[in-house]
C-alpha cells in the first residue's frame, strides 16, 4: 500500500511539473512592442554598417541584449540569457543556433583582446535576426 501511495504522489508531482512547464511555454508575445524592437534592430544594423570591428562588437552586444529582453518579456524563466535560451530552445529548436552568437558576445565582453572578423560578426548578427524572426517578432 505504501508503494502505491508513493507512486501516486510522484505521478501527481510529475503531472504538476508538466502542467507548469506547458503554462510557461504558452506565454505569447502580446506584451512585446514590435515597433520598438524593430527600431532598435535598425540601430543595430546601422552600427554593423560602419564595417569596423568596434562597431560590429557593439552591434553584437546590443543584439544579444535585445534578444534577451524579448525573452524576459515573454516571461521566460532563468536568471541569465543562457538559462533563458536553454529553456526556450525546447519550444523553438532553431534558437539553438543563438548559442554561437552568444558565445561571440561573451568573448567580446570578457576578452579585451578578442579579434572579431567581419564574416563572424555578420554571421552572429544574422543569427540574432533569425531568432527574432523565429519568435515572430519580425
Amino acid at each position: 500500500m505504501e508503494k502505491i501511495t508513493i507512486i501516486l504522489i510522484l505521478l501527481s508531482f510529475f503531472i504538476f511539473i508538466i502542467f507548469v512547464i506547458k503554462k510557461l511555454l504558452k506565454k505569447d508575445n502580446k506584451n512585446i512592442d514590435r515597433d520598438e524592437i524593430k527600431n532598435k534592430w535598425k540601430e543595430i544594423e546601422n552600427l554593423a554598417n560602419f564595417d569596423k570591428e568596434m562597431y560590429y562588437k557593439m552591434a553584437i552586444i546590443e543584439a544579444d541584449k535585445l534578444l534577451d529582453n524579448v525573452f524576459k518579456k515573454m516571461g521566460t524563466p532563468g536568471s541569465t540569457m543562457g538559462e533563458r535560451l536553454r529553456f526556450l530552445s525546447y519550444k523553438y529548436p532553431k534558437l539553438k543556433t543563438v548559442w554561437d552568437a552568444h558565445i561571440i558576445r561573451n568573448h567580446i565582453s570578457h576578452e579585451s583582446n578578442y579579434v572579431l572578423y567581419n564574416s563572424s560578426a555578420r554571421k552572429a548578427i544574422n543569427i540574432y535576426k533569425n531568432a527574432l524572426k523565429e519568435l515572430n517578432i519580425f
